[in-house]
């Protein structure tokens, strides 16, 4: 019971995490060397540190990686992109495993093939002129 008091404010504290990853990639180049944000930058890593004693650990979700469905999520499909077919293109949210299990799958956008060459198995058979009603 106290186990999943713990991983509730653990999944609390992530969404905490979240909203320093955006603070910090949010920031604008004319203030990135003041010293008001490398004070949050600092608090940032503190949290990390917190996360990481507690046996949190980020999932790798780096762009070219395979897609694992048992510790990423899909939510988009990108064509045409340089990276193969069924390989992460982008991390939208980063994702976090509790020791060995997953607590948040990462949200990415994954690889695919050029949609408007596939075709589907039943095209060549039976096929008519005459529309299907």
């Amino acid at each position: 019971m106290i186990g999943l008091a713990g991983e509730g404010l653990i999944s609390k504290v992530i969404v905490l995490a979240d909203d320093f990853d955006r603070a910090i990639e949010a920031r604008p180049p004319s203030i990135a060397d003041d010293p008001w944000v490398e004070g949050i930058a600092a608090i940032d890593r503190k949290l990390r540190q917190l996360l990481e004693s507690e046996g949190v650990s980020p999932i790798y979700a780096e762009p070219g990686a395979l897609f694992d469905p048992r510790e990423h999520e899909a939510v988009a499909s990108i064509p045409g992109s340089d990276q193969p077919d069924g390989s992460i293109v982008a991390e939208l949210r980063r994702g976090y495993r509790l020791r060995d299990r997953v607590l948040r799958p990462a949200l990415v956008a994954v690889a695919a093939g050029d949609t408007t060459t596939a075709t589907s198995a039943g095209d060549d058979a039976g096929s008519t002129d005459q529309p299907i009603h």
